[in-house]
Order: structure tokens, then sequence, then C-alpha cells
């Protein structure tokens, strides 16, 4: 997840080779996908509008069904 569609662009064009890709213009949006979609790895910038990518964290923390990405941290 990145605000920047550019920087989005290249690990998006990267990892669509292998994976589903979706993708969040910022964490407020990415933080309801990933409740929605229960993706296998979230990549995240630091600066976001919405929820920065620490809340976005802290997010995850506070919610039961995204635990598992918790593991990594």
């Amino acid at each position: 997840m990145d605000d920047n569609e550019d920087m989005r662009y290249f690990p998006k064009g990267v990892l669509r080779q292998y994976y589903e890709v979706l993708e969040a213009s910022n964490g407020q949006i990415a933080f309801e996908i990933a409740i929605e979609q229960q993706p296998d790895l979230i990549l995240s910038d630091i600066m976001m509008p919405g929820l920065d990518g620490y809340s976005l964290l802290k997010s995850f923390v506070l919610h039961p069904q995204l635990e598992q990405f918790l593991s990594y941290f």
C-alpha cells in the first residue's frame, strides 16, 4: 500500500507475475481490504493518508482476523 501510484507500480509489476495483487491508496482502505480479503502478504508505506503505516499496524494488532500478520513483526 502506498498513496503514490508511481511507487506502487514497481512492486505491483513484480509481484503480479506470481500473485494476485490488491492495492490501496491509503491506510484505511488497506485495512478494509485486509479484513475482507485476508491477504498472504501486506506491503505498506509509513506515510499514507487515512491511516499511516504505524497506525495500520496498530489496527492489525487490535483486530482478531488479522493477527496472523503479527507473527512477522
